[in-house]
């Protein structure tokens, strides 16, 4: 009985500090980063910006996709946060992004954004396309 309680009370620590410590990592402020790929949209007003989390930990690099009005700075939240990120690529088609990758990790994705450009506001769907979906 108190071993099982145990066991129950240790999976809960572990949960616990596994969410803490994703937190910590994917929603810091003032990390820092590379650009590992940036877009431009057909009409050269939207950019679509990968980068990797310069995390300096021994776990797997978390990778967010950005998007914004060209040549923005990194800033706002992602639409696209995962790690075990291989083989990212990024198309645009008008007004819409394909996101794909051979495999990631996805913890959050956002499939339509507005984007305050030169042009105005313009809404921007996104699809994710993930070809082996590594499981939390």
């Amino acid at each position: 009985m108190r071993g099982e309680l145990f066991r129950v009370q240790m999976r809960m620590v572990k949960r616990i500090f596994t969410v803490f410590f994703f937190s910590i990592i994917l929603c810091s402020c003032g990390y820092d980063y590379k650009e590992i790929l940036r877009v431009t949209n057909t009409d050269g007003t939207i950019d679509a910006v990968a980068i990797d989390l310069l995390t300096g930990a021994t776990v797997a690099t978390p990778t967010k996709i950005y998007v914004g009005d060209k040549g923005f700075e990194i800033k706002g939240e992602p639409v696209f946060v995962a790690d075990y990120v291989d083989g990212l690529t990024m198309v645009w088609d008008g007004a819409h992004l394909v996101v794909r990758a051979k495999r990631a990790r996805v913890f959050s994705f956002v499939d339509s954004v507005d984007v305050e450009s030169s042009d105005g506001v313009k809404k921007i769907s996104i699809t994710l396309n993930i070809l082996n979906r590594v499981k939390l």
